[in-house]
């Protein structure tokens, strides 16, 4: 062994070999004991262990079932004011964020519904792995979604005739009410849950303007302009007798004092 193959060794100020390629035997040991072997890893600087390369291999083993499929978040349900927010690929506990706020919330199962959005606006929905939320703890999934605008909610009046009517709702779901605007004095109805409501009572040869509500008060509007005219009443119990008859008209003469040419509109 030469000098260039020696180092020295500062604890014991004595010269021993140092150690070249992937092993040595260092003589004089019973059987030539082979030592430093190093296969696999030339130079191993930091001097790594089999314990601490058993312990790495332990972390990446126990994160390989959270990277065999990658959590993902998915809305349906979309409306202008409500969304579900469905996460996959995930077991256990999970928290979600609206639009990164501060209100991190634990969701229930796989799925959570979203009330009270805004129409027409940007929503950025994100999932965690606990109730900090923070860029320090484990980001699981994302998804931005943009919810569609307001419909417009409108009034119709149908089957019109000189008593009753028929109110139509559309673009509206849940609870509502109505009363008319026009005659003054109208009364807010009851509870309202279809899309439709039968109108009785009505006055003859009347306009009328109806509007809806969201409250049993009726001052939150809803919708307006379901403006209508009944028909006009009908006269009955009259007797009537034929006085003449000609190729242009027929004349009639009614007991208390009423005259009629042809007949009335809609009679």
């Amino acid at each position: 062994m030469t000098k260039s193959d020696q180092r020295s060794d500062n604890t014991t100020n004595r010269q021993v070999p140092f150690i070249r390629g992937t092993e040595h035997v260092i003589p004089n040991l019973p059987n030539a004991t082979t030592c430093a072997r190093r296969r696999g890893f030339p130079g191993n600087p930091w001097r790594i262990g089999p314990r601490t390369w058993m312990a790495v291999l332990a972390v990446v083993l126990s994160l390989l079932p959270s990277m065999a499929a990658a959590q993902s978040l998915a809305v349906s349900n979309l409306t202008s004011t409500s969304a579900t927010v469905t996460i996959s690929s995930h077991t256990g506990d999970w928290w979600y964020l609206v639009n990164n706020h501060a209100n991190c919330t634990k969701a229930t199962g796989t799925s959570v519904d979203l009330t009270g959005l805004t129409p027409n606006s940007t929503y950025t929905f994100s999932a965690w792995s606990n109730s900090a939320c923070t860029p320090s703890t484990v980001y699981l999934a994302e998804v931005d979604v943009v919810t569609p605008a307001q419909a417009v909610v409108t009034l119709a009046a149908s089957a019109v005739t000189d008593t009753t009517a028929t109110l139509t709702i559309e673009n509206h779901t849940g609870n509502w009410y109505y009363k008319y605007t026009a005659p003054t004095g109208g009364q807010c109805s009851s509870v309202q849950t279809g899309t439709t409501a039968s109108l009785a009572s009505l006055t003859p040869g009347t306009n009328y303007t109806f509007k809806a509500y969201s409250n049993s008060g009726c001052t939150t509007v809803l919708a307006t302009a379901a403006a209508f005219l009944t028909k006009p009443g009908q006269t009955t119990g009259v007797t009537v007798a034929v006085l003449r008859y000609t190729s242009e008209r027929v004349e009639f003469e009614a007991r208390g004092r009423w005259l009629a040419a042809h007949a009335a509109a809609g009679y």
